[in-house]
């Protein structure tokens, strides 16, 4: 899960990583770069080399996205290209997984038509619904990949374990 740095986390990674340490874009791309070094790091420590990763890319109240402003927005898609950077670098095919409302509210509806997408529909409202995410442009441009909802079930909407799952 991609997730905006904390004062600390910014003063450790932004010096850290392949982009200049002289601008905040830059600090904050190797901050990103960082978090999806530690990602792979993850991975790597239980013998996992999935064919995509999926970037989690949604409010985390734990530690907010600061979105109140262009601005913020701007610095957001700074530190998703960083994570996004790490993860081509390392040589893995990547994606967005979020839902429009959040996309738009972390990252201005930033446009990444290049990238997959795995696109959650809630609880269907009707039974192609799913299906209609992938005929459709996704929330930041990518062809989604992947369509998931959920049956209502306790502790199954963030996952698809227990809930329904469309691979294309």
């Amino acid at each position: 899960m991609a997730t905006f740095p904390t004062g600390a986390q910014y003063e450790a990674y932004g010096d850290d990583g392949p982009y200049s340490t002289s601008t905040r874009p830059d600090r904050l791309r190797n901050v990103g770069y960082a978090e999806g070094r530690a990602a792979l790091a993850s991975l790597g420590t239980v013998g996992w080399r999935p064919e995509r990763i999926w970037v989690d890319v949604e409010p985390r109240p734990q530690q907010p996205w600061p979105s109140s402003s262009a601005a913020q927005r701007q610095e957001n898609r700074y530190v998703i290209s960083g994570l996004l950077a790490a993860l081509a670098d390392a040589g893995f095919p990547r994606g967005i997984y979020s839902y429009a409302s959040a996309w738009e509210a972390i990252t201005g509806s930033w446009q990444l038509p290049d990238v997959p997408v795995w696109s959650p529909a809630g609880s269907l409202d009707f039974a192609s619904e799913a299906i209609d995410l992938c005929m459709n442009p996704s929330f930041s441009g990518g062809t989604v990949h992947m369509a998931q909802w959920t049956d209502g079930v306790s502790g199954h909407e963030k996952l698809p374990i227990g809930g329904h799952v469309i691979a294309h």
